[in-house]
């Protein structure tokens, strides 16, 4: 009987002990926030560094003539903790930093010129109170400006200091700057520059994503600029290169560019996964994708053969008109792949609202889940943007927690009286399915911190129209109709019949009311 009762113990404090961890795991909190740092009217997300204690960010924010950039502490619920500004200050354009036992080392770059023309590339060192203790310049020549500042932890012995650059001065070209410098001195060890051939110079070269590769050499991807015999004088390309520390080339792969090329990732076997815009691409031939909705492929780590292409409107599970964006692709601790941008929620609609997009994926190209947040613009501002209620939402980066839950950060941009192009930061704590509430629809699009908007509320018709244009399925009590540069044409009360005969032809928007609330906005052709 003891030995029964002793058995019913240890049941009884297990199912409590599962109960209580369940019970944590689904209590994990997740959240959509935005915020205005007040250090900027333009919050360009660039680095992303996570700790036990929370996260710190790097944002760069533009003016009309200056840049300031900013270090902004936040705990894991997103409450900031501290902030530091540095004018006349690029931060850190790479996914990457540094840990020290003072803090952590960043790249950077002054924004303005100096005398010569030029502008260095530089390799920081903080302290925990987020204060620029030491600025080395790492790379400078007299009319050569820095951009695209990074950063990438090596081995035990090197770091890699890079940045692209643009030569201002008779010779006007582009390239790269990959420098690798001895950590116990921040002495150069070796410097790498990528320019273009003698016939083939580049005008832009922009590097993403350098990375050390699975047998110890380095790869990146590049939006490059070309000069040609074309008639425009230009040509524009994506590559990825693999290279060694002696800077010479291992294996390249080049296109022509039909989007942004900006994502590179590698597995645990050194595979390589990028996304591209318009077609797969398959070294030696191409396929091309339908709608130019874009999609993944996975080369081999000799950058040589495909292994498989994944086109993501047809696994989205959403429509097949979608126009996807891919900023950046990691491994995830499950061994499966995550992918994070942006998606327009119409492709062949150029006056489209953008939202934040993420997937993941098996390394096999079998997709698991897909989610879509998009962002209300404020109330106050909606009116501002006509075209709809979305501001342009993109997610840039996004990182796995111990616990398994996936922080992500973005930018959200929509029209303010003062600025037709601010941009918000936008952060996201989901689980480790994607959601911000447990068990979501694979595609929770129109989504903020605590309510769900969609702004469609009603049809209208006949779309388009040329004298009467019918409402229904709608209350309101108040509309106006624009036309697309934002110019009040014509308002009035509840109506289920509007007379628009006396509008110019062309597109219009419809905006209807309730209470002063926003309830519907309606695009419209009137013929």
């Amino acid at each position: 009987m003891i030995f029964i009762q002793k058995i019913y113990r240890i049941i009884f404090v297990v199912v409590c002990f599962i109960t209580l961890t369940s019970e944590f795991a689904f209590t994990q909190e997740t959240y959509s926030r935005t915020y205005d740092l007040e250090v900027g009217v333009n919050n360009l997300v660039e680095t992303l560094i996570i700790d036990e204690s929370g996260f710190l960010l790097a944002t760069t924010h533009s003016g009309d003539t200056s840049v300031v950039s900013a270090l902004t502490r936040f705990t894991l619920g997103g409450d900031i903790l501290d902030q530091n500004s540095y004018s006349d200050y690029v931060i850190n354009a790479s996914r990457t930093s540094i840990r020290t036992n003072e803090g952590f080392e960043l790249a950077g770059h002054t924004w303005s010129l100096d005398k010569n023309s030029s502008r260095g590339l530089e390799l920081l060192k903080l302290n925990t109170s987020l204060e620029v203790t030491e600025q080395i310049v790492i790379n400078v020549e007299d009319e050569r400006t820095t951009n695209l500042p990074g950063i990438l932890d090596v081995n035990d012995q090197i770091k890699v200091v890079y940045g692209s650059f643009v030569n201002t001065g008779e010779i006007s070209e582009a390239g790269a700057a990959i420098t690798l410098v001895d950590k116990s001195t921040d002495t150069i060890v070796q410097e790498i520059i990528f320019t273009g051939e003698e016939d083939a110079r580049y005008r832009d070269f922009s590097v993403y994503d350098l990375q050390v590769t699975a047998d110890s050499q380095f790869i990146f991807i590049v939006q490059t600029r070309q000069k040609n015999d074309s008639p425009t004088g230009t040509g524009s390309y994506f590559e990825i290169v693999k290279f060694n520390q002696d800077g010479e080339v291992i294996n390249r792969v080049k296109h022509q560019r039909r989007g942004d090329n900006q994502a590179l990732a590698q597995d645990d076997f050194g595979d390589i996964y990028f996304f591209e815009k318009e077609m797969p691409f398959f070294i030696d031939s191409i396929v091309i994708w339908s709608n130019g909705g874009g999609g993944i492929v996975k080369l081999n780590s000799e950058i040589d053969s495909v292994i498989w292409s994944l086109a993501i409107n047809e696994n989205d599970m959403i429509f097949n008109s979608r126009g996807h964006n891919i900023l950046g692709i990691r491994q995830t601790k499950d061994n499966n792949i995550l992918a994070f941008g942006e998606v327009r929620l119409t492709l062949d609609d150029p006056g489209g609202e953008e939202i934040g997009f993420l997937c993941k994926f098996t390394k096999e190209g079998e997709m698991l889940w897909v989610r879509e947040y998009g962002i209300p613009i404020p109330e106050e501002f909606v009116e501002l943007e006509l075209i709809g209620v979305l501001g342009s939402a993109r997610i840039e980066d996004c990182q796995e927690l111990e616990d398994g839950r996936i922080l992500c950060m973005g930018e959200n941009a929509y029209r303010r009286p003062s600025n037709n192009a601010y941009r918000e930061l936008w952060m996201l704590m989901l689980d480790d399915e994607g959601c911000l509430s447990p068990g979501c629809d694979a595609t929770q699009i129109l989504t903020n911190t605590s309510k769900v908007q969609t702004y469609n509320e009603g049809r209208i018709y006949p779309n388009p129209s040329t004298d009467i244009l019918h409402i229904s399925e709608v209350n309101f009590d108040a509309y106006k109709v624009y036309d697309v540069t934002g110019r009040l044409l014509q308002q009035g009360g509840f109506e289920t019949r509007i007379d628009i005969s006396g509008l110019p032809t062309g597109m219009h928007v419809l905006q209807l009311k309730e209470d002063n609330q926003l309830k519907s906005v309606f695009k419209f052709l009137k013929q």
